[in-house]
């Protein structure tokens, strides 16, 4: 304070009143001549018009009498533009002092400007009607809606100093609230980062950028390692019919007949041992394999289809292997032998997709010329190949299990050509789906728990549908309230990873707040909230529901209510949602965590450091004033 002494010491002050220093868009009826020698003119638009102009592009402020906040283009306002310094009043509601300088578009306030700007500092003025904003609040009467005395308030005396004086006032409390604003506009970034994090072309991007990562190592192993091979049991033909339910293979792709019971159940890749020795077919419906079939029953690290294409794209090989005679044959020996690549399981499943769609391409020549088909044929046979050969480059590292592990690390150059023939086929490299919520999970409402259940001595926790939009934040380990044993009987159970949402609410944007529950005992919830039971990460879900602007918009077309705002389990079962998989999911939720505690622990980050700088520059300001009202 010693730096303020200093800048007031033998500071000359006027004490000087409000309508003398200021000149409004309003005539108040009974105010003195020398108060109001004249007024000003501005225009005004209707509180659900101003919001109607919002734009983010723009650079005109919309100034409201609340904490609403936007801007909007010159195209949308042009009827509506103020330009100038003022200060502004609500004409209803309650004493919201703001300050503006520029162009901007009013909606609902009174409007002050200098009544003399070589003797009147406005933002000085502002600063001092901030400082008594609750003794202005005072004049705001009514029993309905609550208006400003006006007549009282432009008699409020306001100490003028001299302009250099004013004008220094200003710069030390700018310094103040420009830091705080500061301060917020970070908070602001953070959202836009949360909404980048969460929108669909930032997912798609990242699941196919780590798709990349986590799928770049390749195995050699040797068929029998991984694979269990089975011999089918012979059938004589007098036990087959046409019209047994099962088909029968013998040695050929072709059925040998049906029979009434199955061997093997489908979804297994077969190679033929004699007769058409080499050929390969796979079997999705259950069957009977005769003696002249290897059946191949896959183990853990490699997806049944592919290891289909894969064999596929080997059958020349094989079939380099078969026995000439009478009868060629293909020994057990010899299969057992195939080296076999094994990729990633997601990315076995990745070319199983691509290549499946290409089969179906294939399935589908309706309308096309034979030289169209041939082509298509071609296509998929060059990418079968190219797909299923893997470019790699040698990483041998010692196994302990395996003597002869041989690691291989897949080229770049392969993923290029599996994005070329994805994209071909119309299919993504990244997992990302949209599904809705009834996909994702299940829906249950809460009932009961009035506020007069809750019991300090209770041994339940409880989460409060209120409390989910005025306590918590994304999750919570310990709800802040008890209800007995007995109470809790009735109640709706919440286990460790359910979401706890509130149905209802009296504005549109708590409405569906949500909260992770993460705690390790069971808890309980009542009514006006919902539980969703699912399989994803807990708390991308939360960050989803509370933030992600695709989501927000679809809360608000289908939120519904007038005095109370709500959302049925219904209704929330049709929301669409981006699903990554689940390591993508806890990696956006690795980043969004950081950005949460800076922008929401009350008790550190950007929150608390707001709060001190506000209640710093609320300190200073009020010192200020006071120094004149006592010297």
């Amino acid at each position: 304070m010693k730096k303020f002494e200093e800048l007031l010491k033998n500071e000359k002050v006027e004490w000087k009143k409000l309508g003398e220093v200021t000149i409004w868009d309003k005539k108040f009826k009974g105010s003195e001549k020398r108060l109001q020698t004249k007024t000003v003119n501005f225009k005004h638009i209707s509180a659900e018009k101003l919001k109607s102009l919002i734009d983010d592009k723009g650079d005109i402020k919309l100034l409201s009498t609340g904490k609403f906040d936007g801007f909007t283009t010159l195209e949308k306002s042009r009827d509506y533009v103020n330009e100038g310094e003022v200060i502004s009043i609500p004409s209803g509601g309650v004493a919201n002092v703001k300050y503006f300088s520029g162009k901007f578009v009013d909606s609902g306030n009174i409007l002050a400007i200098s009544s003399n700007k070589e003797i009147y500092n406005l933002k000085y003025i502002y600063y001092y009607l901030k400082n008594i904003e609750i003794k202005i609040d005072e004049y705001f009467l009514g029993s309905g809606v609550k208006h400003p005395q006006m007549l009282n308030i432009i008699n409020f005396e306001i100490p003028i100093p001299s302009l250099e004086t004013q004008e220094k006032i200003v710069k030390i409390l700018d310094n103040f609230t420009n830091y705080v604003t500061e301060l917020q506009a970070r908070v602001k970034q953070y959202q836009y980062y949360r909404d980048m994090l969460l929108s669909e072309g930032y997912l798609r991007k990242i699941s196919e950028e780590r798709f990349l990562k986590t799928n770049s190592v390749i195995e050699i192993y040797k068929l029998n390692e991984v694979v269990e091979i089975k011999r089918g049991k012979r059938l004589v033909k007098s036990q087959l019919s046409e019209l047994e339910k099962y088909p029968v293979f013998q040695n050929s792709l072709i059925p040998l007949g049906y029979y009434k019971d199955k061997n093997f159940e489908g979804n297994k890749t077969c190679i033929i041992s004699a007769g058409a020795a080499g050929d390969i077919f796979y079997q999705a419906e259950d069957f009977w394999a005769a003696d002249d079939v290897f059946v191949l029953s896959p183990s853990k690290k490699i997806v049944d289809k592919y290891l289909y294409y894969f064999l596929l794209s080997k059958q020349e090989f094989i079939k380099s292997k078969v026995r000439k005679a009478s009868i060629p044959r293909l020994s057990r020996d010899e299969v057992e032998k195939i080296d076999v690549l094994i990729p990633s399981l997601e990315l076995q499943n990745k070319i199983v997709e691509v290549l499946n769609k290409f089969q179906s391409l294939l399935s589908d020549t309706k309308g096309l010329l034979p030289q169209e088909i041939e082509q298509r044929q071609k296509q998929y046979e060059y990418y079968r190949e190219k797909l299923l050969t893997f470019e790699v480059k040698c990483d041998t590292r010692h196994d302990t299990t395996r003597h002869d592990t041989t690691r291989h690390v897949i080229l770049n150059s392969y993923f290029i050509l599996l994005k070329e023939a994805a994209q071909i086929v119309n299919i993504s490299l990244s997992t990302l789906v949209w599904k809705r919520l009834g996909e994702v999970g299940r829906f249950e409402n809460g009932t009961g728990m009035p506020k007069t259940m809750f019991d300090n001595h209770g041994e339940v926790l409880a989460i409060h549908y209120g409390h989910i939009y005025t306590k918590y934040n994304i999750f919570v380990k310990e709800p802040i309230v008890k209800v007995s044993m007995e109470n809790a009987k009735n109640l709706k159970k919440v286990k460790k990873g359910n979401l706890v949402i509130a149905k209802t609410s009296e504005n549109l944007d708590d409405v569906m707040k949500t909260v992770a529950y993460l705690g390790e005992d069971e808890v309980v919830t009542g009514g006006h909230s919902a539980i969703f039971r699912h399989g994803e990460n807990p708390k991308y879900l939360s960050y989803v529901f509370n933030g992600a602007d695709y989501f927000i918009k679809q809360k608000n077309k289908l939120a519904h209510g007038v005095k109370v705002i709500e959302l049925s389990a219904t209704d929330m079962e049709k929301f669409q949602i981006l699903i990554p998989p689940i390591h993508i999911q806890e990696y956006i939720v690795s980043i969004l965590d950081k950005f949460d505690m800076l922008t929401n622990d009350l008790t550190q980050g950007l929150p608390r450091e707001i709060e001190l700088r506000q209640k710093q520059y609320e300190y200073y300001r009020e010192k200020l004033f006071d120094f004149f009202k006592n010297n």
